[in-house]
């Protein structure tokens, strides 16, 4: 058996190495041959792509050589299973979305006898040396070069599995929204946007006649199943300006006048509602929000709004103030949970709670949602629960 290097300190790291010499390389003895080629920094990764790690390793020649690393990627019907187990578990949830892959979690994939980690048969290689041993030793480079890189972005072995991060984010989310179509009535109708701006008495300035009679007849008026309208919507980019334009005009003056009473007292809601649905429909490239929007950004409007509504809007830009029960109940959810963020401390400000890259926000109806640290800043990634802790369980 080969000595394991100590090249990283997470536990999903150690683990490629350890299921590499246990399981997934054929003669495991022959890592080792890389242990050099690694030390002196001999391997650099190309690209890491569903499927395989490709790399120039350089060795004895002065030309680098081409090796590559392959792993079964998931079948589509072993994907649905595993984000099933993902999304069954708002903490699973919260720590792959921010970047953990927990012990826990492939506890629970391997109950389906699903494992994120290669097994036996699973991973090959291929490199242009005329090494005939199997793993080469450029390969077994690379083996300790990946490992070193999972230890910084566990979601690469996601990735090598065969889902890329954006995807993965956005099915994850579309199985713990309550607007996802298999929880939804399967019989509602298309109509057609000139239809429907015909029916609706302007409050704002008429709409041209010539963007009623253009208007796409496919396009779905159902805010509420925005994964049902279609990208290309057969318009101008022009013609859709002139169509937002027109319905932002009459949302404003409708709230001004507080004919939208679900919307009144928050009229940012509104605007934050629409442009999310932007967002979702795929025309709202290049949207940029104001200062009252408080750095919050599109996407993560939209994913809020397609993860729970216009409740998840509202916990997005509502702002409030912790009751004294409300604090003691966040801090003690937060400390239950330490395995997400082990040493980081509590800081609560208005009806935030937040610890390392994990965050709790109570609504004004006194529902409490689950909130991660992405790229588009935090990300919420749960429908209202009663208590803090029933999102960290």
């Amino acid at each position: 058996m080969a000595k394991r290097i100590d090249i990283a300190t997470s536990w999903w790291a150690r683990a490629w190495m350890s299921a590499l010499e246990n399981r997934a390389v054929h003669d495991p003895n022959r890592l080792v041959r890389g242990r050099a080629y690694f030390r002196k920094k001999a391997v650099v990764i190309e690209s890491i792509s569903p499927g395989k790690v490709k790399s120039q390793v350089s060795g004895s020649r002065e030309e680098p050589y081409s090796t590559t690393l392959f792993l079964k990627q998931f079948s589509p019907e072993s994907w649905g299973v595993a984000l099933e187990v993902v999304a069954s578990s708002a903490r699973f949830l919260a720590e792959l979305l921010s970047g953990v892959i927990s012990e826990d979690l492939e506890a629970a994939l391997s109950v389906e006898e699903l494992s994120l980690l290669p097994q036996s048969g699973e991973i090959s290689f291929a490199c242009d040396c005329p090494d005939w041993a199997d793993p080469c030793k450029h390969s077994a480079a690379l083996c300790y070069e990946f490992a070193a890189v999972l230890d910084k972005d566990p979601m690469n072995l996601v990735v090598l599995r065969g889902l890329k991060k954006e995807e993965l984010f956005r099915r994850l989310r579309w199985l713990r929204s309550p607007t996802s179509l298999d929880r939804l009535q399967p019989e509602i109708s298309a109509v057609s946007l000139a239809e429907l701006l015909a029916r609706t008495e302007s409050k704002g300035e008429p709409v041209r006649q010539s963007v009623v009679e253009e208007a796409p007849v496919g396009f779905r008026a159902l805010i509420a199943r925005p994964e049902e309208v279609p990208v290309d919507l057969g318009q101008s980019q022009g013609q859709l300006v002139s169509m937002i334009g027109w319905a932002a005009e009459r949302a404003r003056r409708a709230l001004s006048g507080g004919l939208i009473e679900d919307f009144a007292p928050l009229p940012e809601v509104a605007s934050a509602a629409a442009i999310a649905w932007l967002v979702l429909s795929g025309v709202g490239d290049g949207i940029e929000l104001d200062s009252s929007f408080r750095g919050i950004r599109p996407a993560a409007l939209a994913g809020a709004y397609d993860m729970a509504g216009l409740d998840g809007i509202k916990v997005m830009v509502e702002s409030g103030t912790f009751t004294k029960e409300q604090r003691r109940l966040v801090r003690e959810a937060l400390n239950s949970q330490g395995s997400i963020d082990q040493g980081e401390r509590i800081r609560i400000s208005g009806n935030r709670a937040t610890s390392g890259g994990v965050q709790l926000r109570c609504d004004a109806s006194g529902n409490w949602y689950l909130f991660v640290a992405g790229d588009d800043g935090w990300e919420l990634v749960s429908v209202g629960a009663p208590t803090p802790l029933s999102l960290l369980t």
